[in-house]
């Protein structure tokens, strides 16, 4: 790949709007399967009918892991690096080629192939990005952002658990693959909550009042959540793993407190990141009580993905795509809409299951139903308004 400085106007002009920079395919694809994988989902609960190759419950997670959210990570990753490195990341054909790639593995669970040939399309995504990310931050000397290369190799590893146990079912690894993708990526947004949630909130309120940050915080939410991790994977004790979730979830909760600003509520742009990566202590002290008390882990999981990368990746999809099209950040009235969808989706998807159907006397199907129709109705809101901006030029007339 060539390196060439960012502001290139003549040869961005000739190359389509959708492939000019990697959020725009990538947040478009995240935003359609997001949508197509939880309304399948949701029939395969009520119907008990699945097609895939997986096992429908590891379909579910799979894809809405290595599917969606890596989906959201690769945008992300090849948009920001542009900024880190002042150089021209993918874009053009190339670009095109690692969506298709993305997308192939989408599809080749639904075809009669052999399960290493399902394997070998769906786990090359993985390295392929971190081989386009690694050149200009080697070349511009970015090494502190080489940890988000490490974090895609975790996640590739993950993948390759999840595959490995289907090709070898004694080994049973596929679980262990899934647990491992969800505690990086909720790992992999604490680092990058701690970067720009604070500064978000402070440019974002147009106030004088800075966040309150504290680096023995940020540092301490660092370390016990990384124990905690290390503890998810490694340990059978269940007490010692409550405890460690209980002091992580402690410490987050400490720091969303710090950067909370009375301010942020007026501004949808805000209060979706800052309640996304409210649901990090909240589902670590889920999982504490799940683990102390023998329940299920089941709330705890949802509350990190639907509650945390669900609403995180809608956020953040929504404010890049605004900003990096030359456009204000602002959301609009659909987009409002779209928040409040998945925030309730998520809230139904978590606590949900811990009140039906006891107090709320709902079924356990007709609760989760609910929760995903929500989710599914606020991404499809995100598409239809941010399908037009992602598929135009940046009205300012710069590249990008």
């Amino acid at each position: 790949m060539t390196l060439i400085q960012i502001e290139n106007n003549q040869t961005a002009s000739k190359e389509m709007p959708l492939l000019r920079l990697g959020f725009r395919p990538f947040f478009l694809l995240a935003g359609i399967s997001a949508v197509i994988f939880i309304l399948y989902w949701l029939y395969v609960l009520n119907s008990g009918q699945s097609a895939t190759a997986y096992v429908a419950v590891n379909w579910h997670a799979h894809e809405m892991l290595f599917g969606y959210t890596v989906a959201v990570i690769a945008g992300f990753l090849l948009t920001a690096e542009r900024n880190w490195t002042n150089l021209q990341t993918l874009h053009g054909w190339k670009l095109g080629a690692l969506a298709m790639l993305w997308l192939a593995g989408r599809i080749v669970p639904w075809l009669a192939l052999p399960g290493w040939f399902l394997a070998v399309i769906d786990l090359s995504f993985l390295p392929v990005l971190a081989l386009v990310l690694l050149p200009p931050l080697l070349q511009t000397r970015q090494f502190q952002h080489l940890i988000f290369i490490v974090i895609v190799q975790v996640l590739f590893v993950a993948n390759l658990l999840f595959h490995l146990g289907y090709l070898h079912p004694a080994w049973q690894t596929t679980t262990v693959g899934i647990r491992l993708a969800w505690l990086t990526i909720v790992f992999l947004i604490t680092v990058m909550g701690g970067r720009v949630i604070p500064f978000f909130i402070e440019r974002g309120t147009g106030t004088l009042t800075k966040v309150r940050q504290s680096r023995l915080i940020d540092m301490t939410g660092f370390i016990s959540l990384l124990v905690w991790v290390i503890a998810v994977l490694f340990s059978s004790d269940q007490v010692l793993v409550a405890y460690l979730a209980f002091i992580a979830g402690a410490v987050q909760l400490l720091r969303c407190w710090g950067w909370h600003l009375a301010a942020l509520w007026r501004v949808p742009m805000l209060w979706i990141l800052y309640l996304g990566y409210g649901w990090i202590p909240i589902g670590l002290f889920l999982y504490a009580f799940a683990m102390y008390s023998g329940n299920t882990v089941s709330p705890a999981i949802h509350a990190f993905t639907a509650g945390t990368i669900g609403m995180l990746t809608l956020g953040m999809m929504a404010r890049v795509s605004l900003g990096h099209t030359g456009r204000a950040i602002a959301a609009s009235p659909l987009v409002i809409t779209a928040f409040v969808l998945v925030t309730l989706g998520s809230l139904v998807r978590v606590l949900g299951p811990l009140l039906a159907p006891e107090i709320l006397q709902i079924s356990y199907i007709t609760m989760i139903t609910s929760a995903g129709m929500l989710w599914a109705a606020g991404f499809m809101l995100f598409v239809i308004g941010y399908l037009p901006i992602l598929m135009q030029a940046r009205i300012d007339g710069r590249p990008g």
